[in-house]
């Protein structure tokens, strides 16, 4: 069902599942404003989307079912398609054709395509998947400090969830192993333990006025964090915490020119952090570590196994963006290879549980993904801004990334494929012209020198 609004000509729609002893409301969509024509739009039941051209606007507007209510549409535009006055799909699904002043153009739907949330306007700071990919969490690094969820296995998804506002900057996140709670750090705040069920937050007791981030134990039973107390001479530490008992079980105090954006915890109960030495393993007992990769080392992530550590080594902290190169560490041999397939701007990375995928995010807001062997990567192109966290579902579905104030779902490329702009020239064309019968052809009485055309449609298969 649609309502159009004479006044504000604004199109809202409404969609319910027939399933079921009542009628279940699934979506509410603000589709925009339509341009006088009429409001073109489209239920395609089989792929479970709205499709909607408001026009004059000559484009199309996905609006997926599966996405969270709270995302962008997909928009699909064709140059030359003019005012567009009625949208049909198909049957069986998979394409939509839509007729105008420009003709008839069919589009196909099936694809599937990056999910973008971007109404919030906070810049984000770290995202964190649950352990088994049901929800996805971000933190806010604004005065808030909003910690956000969504939930990611129901249909249809509902928009974000506001968990916490911790009330200053908040930094990090970690999902605990059961999935029911949530760590946050902050500048100024200290560090909050958050449930999941109930809403309820703790403030961790004695925790450094800024932390910069946090981390569970693999048993859930302790909490660790990094960060600094404010006029204290030995004001940089790593702090542990008993969960159970609330209380604050040991702390290592670092060198005052140390530095821990990061923290893991081993299945030993050792703590893996990054800073100006590198690579770091800390006895939480004695203070001691050993370094397992020289540095400066910032971003990492660990294997499930904990054999493989991907890391970036930077030139210097304490600049506002601090990038570098890609290197995987081998712990067991003790030996580190240089990815130089992912470049040398790098600010976040990810690695699969498995250990055998690499997720990074750059400077220029490129998201490269690729095998750790170091081979081609696929590129994921969008952001306009650098890459402050990526994260991979743990089911392997998505690529989630932060980029000022944009969250993106990336759908997993198939990494048994090689990446399109490595394919040699005459597979790539090959490639191109199975994407869609358009094509371009000289015309001299063309102000480009360029037309496009069409090959004979190649059938809905």
């Amino acid at each position: 069902v649609y309502r159009f609004d004479r006044e504000t000509r604004g199109v809202q729609t409404w969609i319910w599942s027939l399933t079921g002893d009542k009628p279940t409301l699934l979506r509410h969509v603000d589709l925009g404003k339509s341009g006088g024509v009429g409001p073109a739009w489209v239920l395609d039941s089989v792929e479970r989307l709205i499709v909607s051209a408001l026009n004059p606007d000559p484009k199309i507007r996905l609006w997926p079912l599966d996405a969270p209510a709270d995302a962008a549409p997909v928009v699909a535009q064709l140059g030359g398609t003019g005012t567009i006055r009625r949208i049909e799909a198909h049957p069986a699904g998979g394409w939509v054709a839509t007729c105008g002043s420009g003709g008839v153009v069919v589009w196909p739907v099936v694809r599937p395509y990056p999910v973008v949330i971007d109404r919030y306007q906070e810049r984000i700071c770290d995202l964190a998947f649950g352990p088994r990919g049901r929800w996805l969490a971000t933190s806010s690094y604004e005065a808030q400090g909003t910690v956000r969820s969504w939930w990611l296995d129901t249909f249809p998804l509902p928009p974000a969830r506001t968990v916490y506002q911790t009330g200053t900057h908040a930094f990090g996140l970690a999902a605990s192993p059961k999935g029911n709670q949530l760590l946050v750090s902050t500048r100024g705040g200290g560090a909050y333990l958050l449930s999941l069920d109930d809403d309820d937050a703790r403030s961790l007791p004695n925790a450094p006025d800024m932390v910069g981030r946090a981390a569970f134990s693999p048993d859930g039973r302790l909490a660790a964090a990094s960060g600094k107390y404010w006029g204290r001479p030995q004001s940089k530490v790593i702090q542990v915490w008993d969960l159970q008992a609330f209380k604050q079980v040991s702390r290592i105090d670092l060198e005052t020119d140390e530095f821990v954006p990061r923290l893991h915890f081993t299945r030993e109960g050792a703590q893996l952090s990054g800073n100006i030495a590198g690579l770091l393993q800390w006895d939480v007992s004695t203070g001691t570590n050993e370094i397992l990769a020289p540095g400066p080392v910032d971003a990492f992530s660990v294997s499930s196994d904990e054999k493989k550590v991907l890391y970036t080594q930077v030139d210097e902290f304490g600049t506002v963006i601090t990038f570098g190169r890609v290197f995987l560490l081998h712990r067991e041999a003790g030996s580190t290879m240089p990815l130089t397939s992912h470049g040398d701007r790098v600010i976040s990375v990810a690695m699969d549980g498995d250990g055998t995928t690499a997720v990074t995010g750059d400077e220029e807001g490129v998201i490269r993904v690729g095998p750790i062997t170091g081979a081609e990567t696929h590129l994921l192109l969008g952001h306009d801004h650098e890459v402050w966290d990526v994260a991979i579902d743990p089911q392997g579905r998505w690529i989630a990334s932060a980029s000022g104030t944009e969250l993106r779902l990336w759908p997993m490329p198939d990494l048994s494929k090689p990446p399109l702009h490595v394919l040699p020239r005459e597979e790539l064309i090959a490639k191109l012209k199975t994407l869609t019968n358009l094509r371009a052809v000289r015309d001299e009485e063309s102000a480009t020198g360029w037309k496009l055309t069409h090959d004979p449609f190649p059938g809905w298969e």
